[in-house]
């Protein structure tokens, strides 16, 4: 039961949506993404244009999470992993998708939202061809260590980096999606 004053959104039922590109639907969703992006990472969140970029670009898959009420309070996108700058040439294999974020809006965090945004976003990468995904999971961050968890046995390869631009140590997972 909600109490008085919170604003989280009723979450009785969820629904997850692969997000489909057609004219005009940017404009549709922009506010509440980059509402839900600017809330989670203030100024160092990837802002309007990157958003606008993973959100346009046919080769990217996204997938938003919506309340009862449709408003939308959670999404995450993943590109083909040639297309992330810092993996280009190295390593870069055609079945392998990088998971470059996954947001829920901070009212409605910690209530186990992001599995079925993931389980969707899987699929679809499995609709597409791709056997792997990769994703960075900061190791501070007590949700990303879940995630981790979440995939168990999955979890073919886990190495740390460092990434200049958190400044931060990382946990860089490469996950097997296929059957």
């Amino acid at each position: 039961m909600r109490e008085r004053g919170d604003k989280s959104p009723h979450l009785e039922t969820v629904t997850t949506t692969v997000y489909r590109r057609y004219p005009f639907s940017w404009m549709r969703i922009r506010r509440p993404v980059v509402a839900i992006d600017s809330a989670n990472f203030g100024r160092r969140g990837l802002g309007r244009t990157y958003l606008k970029y993973d959100f346009r670009t046919r080769s990217h898959i996204a997938v938003l999470l919506k309340a009862e009420s449709k408003k939308i309070i959670g999404y995450a996108v993943a590109r083909p992993l040639d297309e992330v700058p810092q993996q280009r040439g190295l390593y870069a294999e055609p079945e392998t998708a990088y998971v470059s974020i996954i947001a829920l809006h901070p009212t409605v965090q910690g209530r186990r939202l992001a599995s079925p945004l993931l389980d969707t976003l899987i699929d679809a990468l499995r609709t597409r061809g791709y056997t792997h995904m990769e994703l960075d999971a900061r190791k501070r961050n007590g949700s990303a260590q879940k995630l981790i968890r979440h995939f168990g046995e999955a979890v073919e390869k886990k190495w740390t980096t460092y990434n200049q631009q958190l400044d931060e140590n990382m946990k860089h997972l490469r996950v097997r999606i296929a059957n």
